[in-house]
């Protein structure tokens, strides 16, 4: 088992925590009132986890010398890794075809029009590829992820 701790409870605290651990707390109570991810299984839509994904790389752009910083990092990294490639029991296709689902396809296309984003500017790259592999997702496009999320980590790094 796993211990779970109630950031939820720790808000109680904002006012004598500076900015940086406030949104520290709010980006783990996320997490702790609504897990994303149990038993290999996504619990949480696509669009939620690119919100949360979203949501780590701002801190992670304002918060560079912080605390968590890392912490965040290491978050984004393993975020966007799964938003990506899917989970084992939460594919980002359908299993028969290969085909990239409806839901998750939608997500990246609204994922790829933020602005100023890290995450933005990979995921249109991923969408680029996928397009190009008519909406199938195989080893050809999914050996782009790591290259992607190693991206993504290098553009929020060389913006400090």
């Amino acid at each position: 088992f796993e211990a779970v701790i109630d950031y939820e409870a720790l808000k109680k605290y904002n006012a004598y925590v500076s900015d940086e651990i406030k949104d520290y707390i709010k980006i783990k109570a996320n997490n702790s009132n609504e897990p994303m991810a149990v038993d290999g299984a996504l619990r949480i839509s696509y669009k939620d986890l690119a919100k949360r994904i979203l949501e780590a790389e701002e801190y992670v752009k304002k918060y560079y010398e912080g605390k968590k910083y890392e912490e965040v990092l290491g978050l984004y990294r393993t975020w966007l890794g799964l938003y990506l490639n899917g989970l084992p029991n939460t594919p980002i296709e359908d299993i028969k075809s290969k085909v990239i689902k409806g839901d998750v396809y939608e997500s990246y296309k609204d994922t790829a029009k933020a602005k100023d984003s890290a995450t933005a500017y990979v995921v249109s790259k991923y969408l680029d590829l996928i397009e190009k592999n008519k909406g199938v997702i195989d080893n050809t496009v999914k050996d782009e992820v790591l290259s992607l999320v190693n991206e993504a980590i290098y553009l929020l790094e060389a913006s400090k």
